[in-house]
């Protein structure tokens, strides 16, 4: 008794674990708890920028203007096209490394993203809620499952008496019909020597022995089984059945 209150307190413990549930998204995680946005450009860099944006307009529409006039206007349209390409085409040192970070955070945030995704989640919770189910329910089985090893036994030692019991008939002294000294002694060649050796298909197996004979063997064996008489007490019954 005193056991079967321990299993259900441990049994009780354990169903009140909570499911720790399956592994969000990192994305779900992080929403309304991290208020992250783009970083803000510095107010040297965005004035380095529109100066620059300012420079190649001007200088590629006055390069465009000196093209237009033709003669020797061409050269110096030419170059000032040039240089307003170049000054829109070359990046600032402040923007160069602001790329640079950004790649950094997104190769970090990727990083994250999968460490993140290999979780196990509650897979592994649920796996040894099971097991430990099911060892609990053996537990709680011990007191049926002792029955039944029991029963299991006592049959054995039945059956074992009764072959004991079968083994001292032999079937040189026995008088059965049609069961001559040249049928028993076939059948000796055979293997069959005793009450305990009669069986319907290893008889019928052998050559001469049809159906009637085959009848009359068992039910000589039958008359044999009719006189055992099981001993539960016997020297050869194990001290566990005696209780």
């Amino acid at each position: 008794m005193v056991q079967r209150k321990l299993i259900r307190s441990i049994a009780a413990l354990i169903n009140a674990i909570r499911d720790p549930g399956w592994t969000p998204t990192i994305q779900t995680v992080l929403v309304g708890t991290v208020a992250a946005g783009p970083a803000p450009l510095t107010s040297a860099l965005v004035v380095n920028l529109k100066r620059r944006a300012y420079i190649g307009i001007g200088a590629s529409a006055a390069g465009a203007i000196f093209i237009s006039f033709g003669g020797m206007g061409v050269v110096p349209g030419l170059l000032a096209l040039a240089g307003g390409i170049v000054a829109n085409a070359f990046v600032p040192r402040e923007l160069k490394k602001l790329r640079e970070t950004r790649a950094q955070a997104e190769r970090s945030w990727r990083s994250i993203e999968d460490a993140w995704s290999k979780q196990p989640g509650n897979a592994k919770f649920l796996q040894l809620k099971s097991e430990l189910g099911g060892q609990i329910q053996a537990l709680t089985d011990l007191p049926n499952e002792e029955k039944r090893q029991l029963q299991k036994l006592a049959l054995s030692i039945k059956e074992a008496q009764l072959r004991r019991h079968l083994d001292r008939y032999l079937l040189v002294n026995a008088k059965i019909n049609k069961i001559g000294s040249g049928r028993k002694a076939v059948l000796a060649s055979f293997g069959v020597q005793t009450a305990a050796d009669i069986e319907q298909h290893r008889i019928s197996a052998i050559q001469g022995f049809g159906p009637a004979l085959v009848s009359s063997l068992v039910a000589w064996r039958q008359s044999v089984e009719g006189k055992f008489v099981f001993n539960p007490k016997s020297r050869s019954t194990p001290m566990i059945l005696r209780r």
